[in-house]
């Protein structure tokens, strides 16, 4: 557990402390080899404003829920817990919505349980550029891909664009979760993303914050990203990864205005077509 104590975090914080200007919503199942390390990285955060920490366990079946109480005995004006007693996931319940939809505050930071920052001033620098930047709704930058397995290490989004829009979005998601922070501009979340056969909430939360206004890439890395034999979507095969890409477009082809839906259904039959070429290879 991270050595600072809760009041040196909040002696830093301007305004009103019961109201946090983010909400960092982190979902973890089974992560008790690194839930200690995300959150870590969360309360090591250098901010002038106050953050709250939504994170939800999924009814893990070793200590993972055991290890987040104990941050919350220490961290209970920060840390806000939800403990599930049965396992959503299996009854096709995706938890970001769930966490996301119980946020306060003004901008939304995404880290799952196994992943982490680490840089200490992540937040204040994204939270920066979006009070600085209105007609931008995302900001999101470079994270390390870790292959535990291996231990190789690569940095994401080489050569990407500074500026995008929803319609570089639509033809692919190249935003990591875990490096991004999004202005909370709706009053409420489609009910369609609050669907639990919704595969990809990720990608579907940043087409949704992307109707509201540009994407800022900031080059830093700033988080990494574990690729591990426990993650629910890295041990999936392609096929069924580009499968369950196929049931997520076709979900979505028509919640956007014409042009992003047109370009959604073209991304779906492009799909479609490298899964048939596959298959008969």
């Amino acid at each position: 557990m991270i050595s600072k104590k809760e009041n040196e975090i909040l002696k830093n914080w301007k305004g009103n402390l019961k109201k946090p200007v983010v909400s960092i919503c982190c979902t973890t199942y089974n992560h008790e080899k690194y839930i200690s390390q995300a959150i870590d990285s969360f309360l090591a955060q250098v901010t002038e404003f106050p953050f709250e920490v939504i994170i939800r366990d999924d009814a893990s079946t070793d200590k993972t829920a055991e290890i987040i109480r104990n941050y919350e005995e220490n961290f209970p004006n920060i840390l806000k817990p939800i403990y599930e007693t049965e396992n959503g996931f299996k009854k096709g319940i995706k938890p970001l919505p769930l966490v996301i939809s119980q946020v306060k505050g003004k901008y939304v930071a995404i880290c799952e349980g196994d992943d982490f920052w680490v840089d200490e001033n992540k937040l204040q620098k994204q939270v920066d550029f979006l009070e600085n930047n209105p007609d931008f709704s995302i900001c999101f930058h470079s994270v390390i891909e870790l292959y535990e397995s291996s231990g190789e290490k690569k940095i994401s989004n080489l050569n990407q664009k500074e500026n995008t829009t929803i319609k570089d979005l639509a033809e692919c998601n190249y935003i990591h979760t875990c490096s991004c922070v999004f202005r909370k501009s709706y009053e409420e979340l489609p009910y369609w993303f609050l669907n639990s056969q919704m595969p990809f909430t990720d990608y579907a939360i940043h087409l949704i914050n992307a109707q509201y206004g540009k994407i800022k890439f900031l080059n830093e890395t700033m988080a990494v990203y574990r690729i591990h034999d426990g993650g629910v979507w890295s041990v999936k095969s392609e096929s069924y990864k580009k499968r369950k890409l196929i049931i997520f477009l076709n979900l979505l082809k028509d919640k956007f205005d014409s042009e992003i839906n047109e370009i959604l259904l073209k991304q779906m039959y492009m799909s479609c077509s490298d899964l048939i070429r596959k298959k008969f290879r």
